[in-house]
């Protein structure tokens, strides 16, 4: 095995990591970042995909166990982890285990020394002296910055050279001395990435303070921070916490490593990578950076963040700073800072982003080339998601009349709000007339007015068109989007389907050019507790496709809804399932059919001219007040006036109250309700006329 073979896999996982960026980065640069961004937290939403990217970063990578966290200089957003703590036996991995970070551990030592160059106990350009081989024949000047920014000449020093290494007596301080002094003498001109280096810099800082870099770290940097950090495998402290796992043979299965196996980070080369700390102790660590960065630090000044994230030179082609890989212009001109890291027995990959304010790492207690692969993928696709959560929310507007509850933020039209709405969203429409036509194409989210419940509550959030267009566009959709207590008016057609399953419910679809809803492509939206009326086409349009001699039909689930006075028919064409609803007064001729369709299968509605079925009826519905929009049912028992917001006796009764399906539930219907839902819009709501 090869420890450098992590850092070598860099260069490769980077590009394979952000070139999946591509398609969705542009949408999350437009504005700048501000710290209470993610004020709320991530939605229930967004960590659930969260969730399914952990899920599959385990099925690509065959991973024991993942965890990951996300961070930004206020808080962290979330650490979550899946899997395993080892392959052989069940439980669990939780987000607070330990966690072996490896080589991530040098941006911790590089931070001790700049603790120490503040504290004027070390400078950046402490030095040891090379005696005059290799690189400089009368001897060179090796400093402390040089150590950490990989350009001092040390060796890679990997797996067969710790092999090769001989035995230093001592304390750990006294063996990291003999160390060095033996490094000293391999100086050479190439600059590598080198685990000796860091080693070197931690005895610098050893000779300094007459404290062993464990002790050092754990008291000026772990302890000001309020974290933990072990040294060693995270199982060699706690038989609980997760095991490695590593290749036995090339291309072989990941197997569990023993903590107590001999094979081991030397500790002399601790500083380079042998830390330990649960992914919320590491996010910490980011998160101080990101504050540091930004001037918000008390650990250290600015300036000294700022001088360990600047790159002195490349390593493998990539620009390296202290502990960190810089890449100034990942994507539209934004730098992402990096590092991975492994001892071949965990895997862990990070990335800072200064410029938007969050950190986000990954990490597997496996290590391969797929594992590392699956773990780097796995963390590309969250910084993908963060940098969209981030889009959504900075395309808000505080004052804006249209919220996505589920993240808790408001925009300047509904349009927008569709647009940065992901699945499962729930965006509310304050009352008011929005001039707006609404695409809601492939979005499955409940789109809704603030009021929504019943149709007359629709009138209050109204979506005009301007009679050239549908209001609104549904295309694509799943029964998961829902559009929900809104009035869809003005429009050439109210509503436009075109195939899915979306669901409409609690709506005024009223005076619209042509119909008021169409469907297109064999739609199979479910209608519910709908008012169509005074479009100037059918109720609901169904246009057949033909695909060579067959004639595809649009199927609708027609439930409670109250279809009257449009120009055309009630219902043309499709095939419908009908039930518990009232069509009545549609077309010029008002003794006209109110269905122009063979296929339809309607039950327990109030068809004007009649139409075979169980429990249908054919009867004047005696509305409250049609010349005036009001359809509710008249009563003698009571029936809800929207004007005066209360309850009026009529002194009749419509036979479409309790006249409903029977197995149908009454809903929400006020009592006395017969336990019998009631035809039209409104029953089954608060707003169902009585029973008497």
């Amino acid at each position: 095995m090869n420890y450098m073979l992590p850092y070598a896999l860099s260069r490769r996982i980077l590009v394979y990591m952000l070139s999946g960026l591509l398609p969705i980065f542009p949408t999350a640069t437009a504005q700048s970042v501000h710290n209470n961004t993610f004020a709320g937290g991530y939605s229930a939403n967004e960590l659930a995909r969260v969730d399914a990217l952990l899920e599959e970063g385990m099925r690509a990578g065959a991973l024991p166990g993942i965890v990951a966290g996300i961070t930004t200089s206020s808080n962290a957003l979330f650490v979550k982890a899946q899997g395993v703590r080892r392959l052989d036996q069940p439980a669990a991995l939780e987000p607070n285990d330990l966690l072996h970070l490896g080589s991530c551990t040098k941006a911790m030592t590089a931070t001790l020394s700049a603790l120490l160059v503040e504290s004027e106990f070390l400078e950046w350009e402490s030095s040891l002296e090379a005696p005059p081989r290799g690189r400089a024949r009368t001897g060179s000047t090796i400093t402390l910055h040089q150590l950490l920014s990989h350009t001092a000449g040390v060796p890679v020093f990997g797996l067969q050279e710790w092999e090769a290494m001989p035995v230093f007596e001592g304390d750990i301080v006294q063996q990291r001395a003999a160390f060095t002094q033996w490094q000293l003498e391999l100086i050479q001109d190439e600059h590598v990435y080198s685990n000796a280096g860091y080693a070197m810099a931690a005895s610098l800082a050893e000779s300094a303070m007459g404290q062993s870099w464990e002790t050092l770290i754990t008291e000026r940097l772990f302890k000001p921070l309020g974290i933990t950090g072990v040294f060693g495998w995270p199982a060699r402290h706690d038989p609980n916490q997760p095991w490695g796992h590593w290749q036995l043979e090339p291309d072989g299965p990941l197997v569990p490593h023993p903590p107590t196996d001999t094979y081991e980070v030397p500790p002399i080369i601790a500083p380079a990578g042998d830390v330990s700390m649960t992914m919320g102790d590491y996010l910490v660590f980011l998160r101080e950076n990101l504050r540091g960065l930004n001037g918000q630090s008390n650990l250290l000044s600015k300036e000294t963040f700022e001088f360990l994230h600047t790159p002195v030179g490349t390593i493998l082609d990539l620009p390296y700073a202290c502990g960190w890989i810089i890449l100034p212009e990942a994507f539209d001109g934004i730098a992402f800072h990096t590092h991975d890291g492994s001892a071949l027995t965990f895997y862990i990959n990070m990335i800072l982003v200064p410029e938007h304010d969050f950190a986000v790492a990954v990490c597997t207690n496996a290590f391969s080339m797929p594992a590392a692969i699956a773990c780097s993928d796995t963390l590309g696709s969250l910084l993908g998601l963060h940098l969209q959560a981030e889009a959504r929310r900075q395309a808000g507007s505080p004052d804006g009349p249209v919220e996505n509850a589920s993240i808790g933020v408001r925009y300047s039209t509904i349009q927008t709000a569709v647009d940065y709405a992901e699945e499962g969203d729930i965006v509310v429409i304050d009352p008011g007339v929005y001039d707006e036509t609404i695409d809601l194409t492939n979005k499955d989210i409940i789109l809704c007015g603030a009021n929504s419940g019943f149709p007359s509550a629709a009138a209050d959030t109204v979506l005009q068109g301007d009679g050239t267009t549908p209001v609104v566009l549904l295309s694509g959709n799943t029964e998961e989007c829902i559009l929900q207590g809104v009035t869809v008016t003005g429009g050439s057609v109210g509503i436009h389907v075109v195939g899915g399953s979306a669901e409409i419910m609690d709506c005024r679809v009223v005076t619209n050019k042509g119909a008021g809803i169409e469907l297109f492509d064999e739609a199979q939206p479910f209608i519910h507790h709908c008012l169509v009326a005074d479009n100037g086409g059918a109720g609901i349009a169904m246009p057949p496709k033909t695909e060579g001699r067959k004639l595809l039909h649009s199927s609708p689930n027609v439930v409670n809804c109250t279809i009257i006075e449009n120009g055309q028919e009630a219902i043309v064409d499709g095939r419908p399932i009908i039930a518990n609803s009232i069509l009545c007064y549609n077309v010029t001729n008002s003794d006209a059919a109110q269905i122009s369709s063979d296929l339809a299968s309607v039950t327990y509605s109030d068809v004007q001219g009649g139409w075979p079925g169980e429990g249908n009826i054919d009867t004047d519905p005696l509305f409250a007040d049609p010349d005036n929009g009001d359809y509710h049912l008249k009563s003698q028992a009571g029936r809800w006036d929207s004007i005066s917001q209360s309850l009026i006796v009529d002194d009749v009764t419509s036979p479409c109250i309790d006249a409903g399906d029977r197995s149908t539930p009454v809903g929400l219907e006020p009592p006395p309700n017969g336990g019998i839902i009631n035809m039209g819009a409104y029953g089954g709501t608060l707003e169902a006329s009585k029973s008497p």
